[in-house]
C-alpha cells in the first residue's frame, strides 16, 4: 500500500510540474486566429483574409461589416487591387459645398447652336414657324417678349407685390424687377432694412430682410395648349426659389389648376440632398365639383403609375410632377445657374411635355376626368424669384447661401398651331 501511495505522490508532481511550465495560448495563434477583415476608407467595400494563416487567399465582400481593433496592413498580404468603377455623383456633406461651387455660375455658356436650331430659338418673329421635334407638329410663334428695351412692357406684363405662397419669407418689390442688357433680372436680395409687401384685406402682410420680385401676364397675355418656353440663366444657392408658371383663369386656384413649368430651389438640404443640379415641374388641380373646404387642404400627391380611380377623385386637391437632374454637378461645384437653358412645356390636348433644352424628361397625360377644366382652358404665365420656405430653406450664409442672386430671362415664347 505505501509503494502504491508513493508511486501515485511521484505521477501527481510530475503533472505539476508540466502544467506551471505550459504558457496559455495567446491572441492571434495561427491555430485559433479568425478570419481578419478589412474596411476600404474610400468605397466602404470589404475584404476578407481565411483563418489559418494562408494569406495569398482573398475573397471580396459585398457587405460592408465593422472594422477590426487590427487590421491586416500591407506588409501581412499579398491581395491583388481590385479596380472599382469611379464616383461620378457624390452628395456633399450637409451644408458643406465645393470649394468651386458656383464659380462657373458668374460668366455662364451660352445654349448651343445645336439646341438653338432643334428648338427654334432664335426665330422671334411673331408668325415664324417651328416643327416641335417633341410631337413633329409643326407651330407658329404667337407671342414673344425678348426683353430688348430698358423697362418692362406693361402691355405684356403685371407687376405683383404680394405673395403666391404662405410659405414664401420674401417680399416681392417692383424695384427688384428689372430690364437690362437684353434680359429680363429679378433680383433675390438680402437688404439692411426690413420691407412689407402689399396684401388682400384678409391677409396679414408679410415683412422681411429678403426681397424679391414678381411678374405675371393675367388678363394680357392667357393661352390654352402650345409651347410655353423661356431661355434662362437661373439662380443658385441655398433659400433660393425662382420659378416659371401658370395659372388657369377659370374659377382661381386649384380648381384652374397651376402648371409648374420650371421651379427650383438650391443648395443642401437637411437630408443632404444636393439640389443645384435639378428642378422640378408638376401639376396642381381638383376636379371642378370640389367644395371650398377641402379644395384648399393638403391634397393628395398622384404618382404617374396610379389608376384612373386616383386621379379622378372628386374629394381631394390633387399635386404630381416630376424632375429634370443633371448627375455629376456637384462633384464639380457645378450648377444649373453655368448655362443658359430653355425651359419649356408642351401642351396639347392630350399631354403635357416638359423639357430642358432638347431634353423631355416628365410626361403628364391630362384627359383625366377630373382635369376637364383645369388644362383645358386658358392660362397666364408667372415668372418670380421668392427665398425661404419649408421646401427651399430660410436663407443662410453659414449654409451656402450667396448674394445676390439674379434670375434672368433672356426670352418668353409661346407657340401655337
Amino acid at each position: 500500500m505505501k509503494r502504491i501511495l508513493a508511486l501515485l505522490f511521484v505521477v501527481l508532481m510530475a503533472l505539476s510540474v508540466v502544467s506551471c511550465t505550459t504558457e496559455p495560448a495567446t491572441e492571434g495563434d495561427a491555430t485559433t486566429a479568425a478570419p481578419t477583415t478589412t474596411q476600404s476608407a474610400a468605397n466602404g467595400d470589404t475584404t476578407t483574409q481565411p483563418a489559418g494563416g494562408d494569406k495569398t487567399q482573398v475573397t471580396t465582400v459585398a457587405t460592408t461589416v465593422n472594422t477590426p481593433d487590427t487590421p491586416a496592413t500591407p506588409e501581412e498580404t499579398t491581395e491583388k487591387k481590385t479596380e472599382w468603377k469611379p464616383i461620378i455623383y457624390t452628395k456633399p456633406q450637409q451644408g458643406k459645398l465645393p470649394a468651386n461651387y458656383g464659380e462657373a455660375a458668374k460668366n455662364p455658356k451660352a445654349v448651343s447652336s445645336t439646341i438653338k436650331n432643334l428648338l427654334g430659338a432664335d426665330k422671334k418673329s411673331v408668325g415664324a414657324t417651328h416643327t416641335s421635334p417633341v410631337t413633329n407638329t409643326t407651330y407658329k410663334l404667337k407671342f414673344v417678349d425678348d426683353f430688348n428695351g430698358t423697362t418692362l412692357n406693361t402691355s405684356n406684363w403685371t407687376y405683383y407685390t404680394r405673395n403666391y405662397n404662405a410659405a414664401e419669407q420674401s417680399v416681392n418689390r417692383k424695384e427688384n424687377v428689372n430690364v437690362k442688357d437684353g434680359s429680363l433680372v429679378i433680383t433675390g436680395k438680402k437688404e439692411d432694412r426690413q420691407y412689407t409687401g402689399s396684401a388682400e384685406t384678409w391677409e396679414t402682410p408679410k415683412t422681411s430682410y429678403f426681397t424679391g420680385g414678381a411678374i405675371n401676364s393675367q388678363g394680357k397675355k392667357e393661352y390654352t395648349y402650345g409651347r410655353l418656353e423661356i431661355m434662362a440663366k437661373l439662380p443658385y444657392s441655398y433659400g433660393m426659389w425662382p420659378a416659371f408658371w401658370t395659372q388657369g383663369t377659370n374659377r382661381g386656384w386649384p380648381w384652374g389648376g397651376e402648371i409648374d413649368i420650371m421651379e427650383f430651389v438650391g443648395g443642401v438640404d437637411q437630408w443632404n440632398n444636393y439640389r443645384d443640379d435639378e428642378y422640378n415641374s408638376g401639376l396642381h388641380w381638383c376636379d371642378p365639383k370640389l367644395g371650398d373646404d377641402k379644395a384648399w387642404s393638403t391634397g393628395l400627391d398622384v404618382k404617374l403609375t396610379d389608376p384612373d380611380s386616383v386621379w379622378n377623385r372628386t374629394d381631394t386637391k390633387m399635386s404630381t410632377g416630376g424632375k429634370f437632374e443633371l448627375l455629376g454637378l456637384s462633384a464639380k461645384g457645378g450648377t444649373l445657374a453655368d448655362e443658359w437653358r430653355i425651359c419649356g412645356l408642351e401642351w396639347t390636348k392630350d399631354k403635357m411635355y416638359f423639357y430642358c433644352n432638347d431634353e423631355v424628361y416628365l410626361t403628364i397625360d391630362i384627359t383625366k376626368t377630373s382635369m376637364r377644366e383645369a388644362y383645358h382652358k386658358n392660362h397666364y404665365m408667372i415668372l418670380n424669384l421668392v427665398m425661404g420656405g419649408s421646401w427651399a430653406g430660410t436663407p443662410d450664409e453659414a449654409k451656402g447661401t450667396v448674394w445676390p442672386q439674379e434670375f434672368k430671362v433672356e426670352w418668353v415664347k409661346v407657340w401655337q398651331k
